[in-house]
C-alpha cells in the first residue's frame, strides 16, 4: 500500500498577526487602533495569508459542519480563512477571533465539503447548539452524530486509542469518512473519523479513528455560550461609534464589497477595520510615497480585475500622478470579470473606442485606459500545438497576456515604460522572489510593486475601508481570479466553473475529448475535475505537451 502523499507548506515570508481581546479583532500590527491597547500574538499555518470569508464560505462551512452538528453558523461574526496546501483537495483553515475552529476541505470528485474540527471548534459549535437547546444535553444528542462508550473504552480513548466496536454502548447513524463525536455519559471525550458505516459495526474492529481526545463538560459549553453572547454585545456597542471615511473615487454601488458579506457581519467588520485603521493608513501612506518617489512623471497601471490590482489603482489615484490603466483581455476571462473591468475603466475614462488591430489583438482606448484583447481562438489553436497549459508549463500567460500588453504599448503613445503592478510576495514562490522594482522582459517594462509586502488581510480590510468596488466572483467563493481555465485554479474554483458557467466548462470538456480520443466523456470529466491536468508531473502520461520557444516568441 503506497504512502499518502504529503504536500509541504510553502514559506512565503513571515506573517505575524495579533489579537485585541478588548475589541475582539485580529490585528495587522501589535497595537489596536481602536482602544490603543497591545494585542497578543497568534499564529497560523504556513503560508499564513489570512483573508476574509465572503458569503459563499459561510454556506460552505455551515453545510460541512452540519454533517456532524446540526447548528447554523452565526452570521454576525467575521471569519478568517487561511488556504493551506493539501494534495487533491482545496483546504482552508477557519478562524474565529484568534482561534482556529478547524479545517474546511473540498473534494473535487465528490464535490463535497467536510469540516475537520479542532477541539476549540468542536466546543464552539456544540455551545451554539447548547444555547439553541436551552442547555438541555438530551436535546443536543438529537442533533449530533455520536457514539457513547463504556468506562473501559473511555480510559483508553483518553490516552489516544481508537474507538473499537466492543466499547460502544449507543450510536447514531453515520457513514464512512464522517466526523463523529465520542461521548461518555454527559461529557465529550473525543472526536473520531468513521472507518466504516454505522450499519457495518460488528463485534470487533476499529469503528472510529481517534482525531483527538478531549474533556468537554456541560459547564464548559455553558461558559462558552455565555462568552459568545457577551462578545456579541461588546461588538454591537463598539460598532455604534464607528464611521467609515469617504469612499474611493472608484466606488460603485453594484460592486460594493459590503454586499459580499452577510449583512449581520457588518458590525463586526466595522470594528475590525477600526482596530486596524491606523495600520492601514500607514501602509497606504508608504505605498503612495513609493509611487510618488519613483513615478511622479507618470506610469502605466496594470489592472487584472482582482482585489490587489483594484487596491493598487485606488492608491495610484490618491498619489495624483499621471497614469494610464491597461487591462489584458486574454479572451478567456470570466464574463463577470470583463463586465466588472469595463465598468471600472469606463468610470475613470469614458467610452472605449477601437484604436487598432494587430493580427489577433484588438486595442481599445478611452481617456485613461487601454484594453488589449486577444482573440480566444489563438489559445485553442496553440493549446493543440503546445499542449494544454499547466502550473509548471504556463506558456499561456506570455501569449495571451504579456504579448498583447507589449503590442498595445508599442502602438499607443504612453508616458513611459514604467508599470505599476499589484502583486504581493505572499501569493506564490515566484512572487516571493520578486524585487519591488524589476524589469519584465515579456512586456518590456520596469515593474513597480507598491503593495508587495501587504498580506491579503490588509488588502481586504483596505478594500472595505475605502469601499473599493470588488469583482463579484469573490462573493461566489473564488479565492484567486484569472482566466476561467487557468491551471493555477483551486479545485473548488474548477467545480464552481462547472456550476456557474456550464457553457465554458463544455468548451474545456470538448477540447480534452479532442486531444484524448481514447477517453470516454465520463473519463474526461473525471480528469478535469480531478485537476491532474494542472501539473505536468501528474499528467505526463495522459496529456501530450511540447513547446518550441521560437514558436512561442513568434506567436
Amino acid at each position: 500500500m503506497s504512502k499518502k502523499k504529503r504536500t509541504k507548506a510553502p514559506f512565503l515570508g513571515t506573517t505575524t498577526y495579533f489579537f485585541c481581546s478588548n475589541c475582539y479583532s485580529p490585528l495587522l500590527d501589535s497595537k489596536c487602533c481602536l482602544c490603543n491597547q497591545y494585542g497578543v500574538e497568534f499564529f497560523t499555518s504556513p503560508p499564513g495569508d489570512l483573508y476574509i470569508a465572503f458569503e459563499a464560505y459561510y454556506n460552505f462551512i455551515e453545510s460541512a459542519v452540519m454533517k456532524t452538528i446540526k447548528v447554523k453558523l452565526p452570521r454576525d461574526f467575521v471569519y478568517l480563512l487561511n488556504k493551506i496546501p493539501v494534495s487533491n483537495k482545496t483546504a482552508d483553515e477557519v478562524y474565529f477571533l484568534n482561534k482556529r475552529l478547524g479545517v474546511l476541505f473540498f473534494d473535487s470528485l465528490s464535490k463535497e465539503f467536510t469540516f475537520k474540527f479542532d477541539e476549540f471548534g468542536l466546543k464552539f459549535f456544540l455551545s451554539l447548539l447548547f444555547l439553541e437547546s436551552s442547555y438541555d444535553f438530551d436535546e443536543i444528542k438529537k442533533n449530533i452524530k455520536y457514539v457513547s462508550v463504556d468506562d473501559c473504552a473511555r480510559d483508553k480513548i483518553s490516552r489516544g486509542a481508537n474507538i473499537l466496536a466492543p466499547g460502544i454502548i449507543e450510536k447514531t447513524d453515520f457513514n464512512e469518512g464522517d466526523y463523529v463525536i465520542v461521548l461518555h455519559e454527559d461529557r465529550i471525550i473525543a472526536l473520531g473519523k468513521a472507518k466504516i458505516n454505522a450499519s457495518e459495526i460488528k463485534r470487533r474492529g476499529i469503528v472510529l479513528k481517534n482525531v483527538f481526545s478531549a474533556t468537554i463538560t456541560i459547564s464548559d459549553l455553558k461558559e462558552m455560550a455565555k462568552n459568545i453572547e457577551r462578545i456579541r454585545e461588546v461588538i454591537k456597542g463598539l460598532s455604534r461609534g464607528i464611521t467609515l471615511p469617504s469612499k474611493s473615487i472608484l466606488s460603485l454601488e453594484e460592486y460594493n464589497p459590503w454586499k459580499y458579506i452577510p449583512p449581520e457581519a457588518a458590525d463586526h467588520l466595522k470594528v475590525i477595520i477600526a482596530a486596524n485603521r491606523c495600520t492601514l493608513e500607514r501602509l497606504a501612506k508608504d505605498a503612495i510615497s513609493f509611487i510618488r518617489r519613483y513615478l511622479k512623471k507618470g506610469a502605466i497601471v496594470s489592472f487584472s480585475g482582482g482585489k490587489d490590482s483594484s487596491c493598487t489603482l485606488d492608491l495610484v489615484i490618491q498619489a495624483r500622478i499621471p497614469f494610464i490603466v491597461i487591462f489584458a483581455d486574454t479572451g478567456l476571462e470570466f464574463p463577470e470579470t470583463t463586465a466588472y473591468v469595463a465598468r471600472i475603466l469606463e468610470k475613470i475614462g469614458g467610452t472605449f473606442q477601437l484604436q487598432s488591430k494587430v493580427n489577433t489583438i484588438e486595442i481599445y482606448k478611452n481617456e485613461n485606459a487601454i484594453i488589449a484583447r486577444r482573440n480566444e481562438k489563438v489559445f485553442w489553436t496553440l493549446a493543440k500545438h503546445f499542449g494544454f497549459p499547466a502550473m509548471d508549463f504556463r506558456w499561456c500567460c506570455k501569449v495571451c497576456k504579456f504579448i498583447p500588453i507589449r503590442t498595445a504599448l508599442s502602438k499607443i503613445n504612453v508616458v513611459n515604460n514604467k508599470m505599476i503592478v499589484g502583486t504581493r510576495r505572499y501569493e506564490s514562490f515566484l512572487r516571493k522572489r520578486q524585487k519591488r522594482i524589476e524589469f519584465n522582459r515579456w512586456t518590456r517594462t520596469y515593474n513597480y510593486h507598491p503593495i508587495q509586502e501587504w498580506p491579503a488581510l490588509a488588502v481586504w480590510l483596505y478594500v472595505f475601508l475605502r469601499q473599493i468596488p470588488t469583482n463579484p466572483l469573490y462573493k461566489l467563493g473564488f479565492h484567486r481570479l484569472g482566466c476561467w481555465l487557468c491551471p493555477s485554479s483551486e479545485y473548488l474554483e474548477i467545480s464552481l466553473l462547472e456550476e456557474l458557467h456550464p457553457e465554458l466548462w463544455k468548451k474545456l470538456e470538448e477540447f480534452f475529448i479532442t486531444i484524448l480520443p481514447n477517453k470516454t466523456r465520463d473519463e474526461v470529466r473525471e480528469i478535469i475535475r480531478s485537476g491532474i491536468w494542472r501539473k505536468t508531473s501528474e499528467s505526463a502520461n495522459i496529456i501530450p505537451r511540447k513547446l518550441n520557444i521560437l514558436d512561442l516568441i513568434k506567436s
